[in-house]
């Protein structure tokens, strides 16, 4: 939990902290993967992990206080799931261990920058021209935002970018708006429709498709 606890670390050790800054960038040569409770596409953790070439997830709320040290963990960086693999060197708990998530895997998981729950249709928008389609509660899915999007917040009932992290322009303005809404859902224009009915968590990251 904090950088002086860091220097207990050993080499081929997954990495679980709150978040980190410059003062832990020594510890990623030691580490096999990366866990932190807050962080985005360009959070320290997240851009430092990229180029060492580790696996790793941000914002997992409660990470430290769900994981013990000497557990054996599978951590998979492109679905963002984290795995309990065995109690390992960890004192015996008698609380069930599962997966942090463990939904259908047809459900997209992206990184969560705005919370709340959103049930609605998707207008999927690939250019500002399309988003002049949107109608009123449509959960609104394109790439990126930027300050021209701004108008569409007003009807939109959640939002999901492909790209983007806690500080992108979408992210931020959802939360004004008080809108639910996942960033980082790579492919997401690809992989949903204008109209299906889909529920959009935006504390969790996972956005389901009603059947």
């Amino acid at each position: 939990r904090t950088l002086e606890e860091a220097n207990l670390m050993k080499p081929g050790e997954i990495l679980i902290c709150p978040i980190t800054d410059v003062g832990w960038t020594p510890f990623f040569a030691l580490a096999s993967g990366l866990v932190t409770e807050i962080g985005g596409m360009l959070s320290h953790g997240a851009v430092v992990a990229r180029e060492y070439g580790l696996p790793c997830v941000v914002n997992v709320p409660g990470a430290c206080d769900a994981f013990r040290t000497g557990q054996i963990l599978e951590l998979d960086g492109s679905t963002g799931i984290i795995s309990v693999v065995s109690q390992g060197t960890a004192e015996l708990d008698t609380t069930p261990v599962t997966d942090l998530y463990s939904g259908d895997i047809s459900d997209e998981i992206g990184t969560p920058v705005s919370t709340g729950v959103a049930h609605g249709p998707v207008r999927v928008v690939r250019t500002l021209e399309e988003a002049n389609n949107m109608r009123p509660g449509e959960i609104l899915i394109c790439p990126i935002t930027d300050v021209g999007w701004t108008p569409y917040f007003s009807i939109a009932s959640g939002l999901v970018t492909e790209i983007g992290g806690m500080l992108s322009h979408g992210a931020v303005v959802a939360r004004e708006y008080g809108l639910p809404c996942v960033v980082n859902v790579q492919g997401a224009c690809s992989k949903f429709k204008t109209g299906q009915m889909v529920e959009l968590d935006g504390s969790t990251g996972v956005i389901k498709i009603c059947q």
